[in-house]
């Protein structure tokens, strides 16, 4: 439906543009059956407050690599103006067609569709034609079988939300003031705007960073530039992968005892071989820099090339990098990542690399991360986008092959408290691509969040080949941890 008058608009800069085609939908699996009646009247005034989220997304005709904005209503709407999408469904099945519980160290994903509806956009086209509602929410009740009501219910919660307008932090922003809707506590819109036009205030910091040196831009190798045919072989590549190698979606369960203690080890190992002489100081590498590292030693361990080349490329958001006395973009929702690259190595190299000093040099990596590089990774993709027949690659381009990691911890999206709606515990969560291509790109991976016993979720696309041997250095970890 068209948005009313008097209304917002909101251009969105390339870094919308750049993650137009992908889609995410977050999954929560809970105990119990949540009340959906609640959360429809919670998210009708979420919606209606944070009037961002009643807009709807418009393609932008003409030569500017903006090519999104956001028409946001202001007044009254009418009576059939959707300011969101809740759907819900009772499965036919037992939850335990899909999952095993309790959760094993690694297991499969459910199938998509208790998460998501059919009715929902896959990119930010589909958004735009359909005018649709920016957020889509999914409800699917797994009823409990067993007449003397003993074995519980569970609900699978689905949030799905356009990427080429929100990155997680956008996500956990709104959840955030669902949180605050629940439970009645008074909330400030993250982002307002004004009627008419509305300066992009992340627009105006790219502008700014004009005078940036061909040469300071050159430095930057998070991602590279493909000719379409390349792209071709690519998706011709992803598509064997995913039917003949059988690419697939599978969740880690790290216990909390077993990640802290193996980046406890970690810090030891630092300061007992380097002393004075570490550049980073041992207690700044993270847990996730520790299981990056160990991911990525898991992935490369057996059956890959010895001489290939090979990195990880880790999606980094740059908001406090950025962020001046004008502008604090803490909590700025729309996209501000980029994919920062973790220094080449051969698997050779990285098999006689240990793990502390992996973590290490990832640790380092992510220190050194500034504006200068999100400037940089700007004039690249603004350069791209005057050149025809080209694509952009989140991957160095001088290496044969890379892992990707995002790193969502940090915004709690998994620890969502669904009590104020009549659920127990959280039992798990999943990360789940919705773009409407049919093959899946492996080598994603996602460090998602923590369960409430603090337990780490990590969660993404690899082979069946390469997700078992994974699978038994996990296992094998839990073992010697715990």
């Amino acid at each position: 439906m068209t948005v009313p008058s008097p209304y917002a608009l909101l251009p969105l800069t390339i870094f919308d543009d750049a993650w137009s085609p992908t889609n995410f939908a977050t999954g929560w699996l809970v105990e119990g059956i949540i009340d959906e009646n609640k959360l429809r009247t919670a998210l009708n005034a979420l919606t209606l407050k944070w009037r961002l989220l009643s807009g709807r997304l418009e393609k932008v005709n003409g030569d500017t690599y903006t090519k999104w904005l956001l028409r946001v209503p202001l007044g009254d709407l009418p009576p059939d103006y959707a300011t969101f999408s809740l759907t819900s469904r009772v499965s036919e099945v037992p939850l335990s067609r899909y999952v095993t519980l309790p959760l094993p160290p690694v297991s499969p994903f459910p199938p998509g569709d208790v998460f998501i509806h059919s009715t929902m956009p896959h990119d930010s086209e589909g958004w735009a034609a359909q005018k649709a509602p920016l957020t889509f929410w999914h409800l699917t009740y797994f009823h409990s079988r067993d007449s003397s009501d003993s074995s519980p219910s569970y609900t699978c919660i689905g949030f799905t939300w356009p990427h080429g307008i929100f990155d997680g932090v956008g996500a956990s922003l709104v959840l955030r003031a669902l949180d605050d809707e629940l439970h009645g506590r008074d909330w400030t819109v993250p982002f307002t705007l004004s009627e008419g036009y509305n300066e992009n205030p992340l627009q105006r910091v790219l502008d700014d960073s004009s005078t940036q040196s061909g040469a300071e831009i050159a430095k930057y190798k998070g991602m590279c530039a493909v000719p379409w045919w390349i792209a071709i072989f690519g998706l011709l590549w992803c598509a064997w992968e995913t039917w003949w190698l059988k690419a697939q979606y599978r969740l880690i369960v790290v216990p909390r005892n077993v990640y802290q203690r193996l980046a406890d080890d970690v810090r030891v190992q630092l300061q007992e071989r380097y002393g004075s002489t570490l550049e980073v100081d041992p207690s700044k590498i993270t847990s996730s820099d520790v299981l990056t590292a160990f991911l990525f030693k898991a992935l490369y361990g057996v059956g890959a090339r010895p001489d290939l080349k090979i990195n990880c490329t880790y999606f980094i958001e740059f908001r406090k990098q950025i962020s001046t006395d004008a502008f604090d973009f803490a909590k700025f929702p729309h996209n501000s990542f980029v994919p920062l690259s973790h220094p080449i190595t051969t698997v050779s190299s990285l098999r006689e690399t240990s793990l502390a000093d992996l973590a290490y040099t990832f640790a380092r990596s992510r220190l050194s991360f500034d504006s200068t590089q999100v400037f940089s990774a700007y004039h690249f993709l603004r350069d791209l986008s005057t050149k025809k027949g080209f694509l952009f690659n989140p991957a160095h381009p001088d290496v044969d092959e890379a892992l990707m990691v995002s790193n969502v911890s940090a915004q709690r999206i998994v620890e969502f408290d669904w009590t104020s709606l009549g659920a127990g515990r959280t039992v798990s969560s999943y990360r789940i691509n919705s773009s409407r291509l049919p093959v899946r790109f492996s080598r994603l991976l996602s460090l998602a969040g923590r369960l409430a016993d603090g337990s780490a979720l990590i969660d993404g696309v690899l082979t069946e080949r390469s997700w078992d041997h994974v699978q038994r250095e996990f296992e094998q970890l839990i073992t010697d941890y715990s």
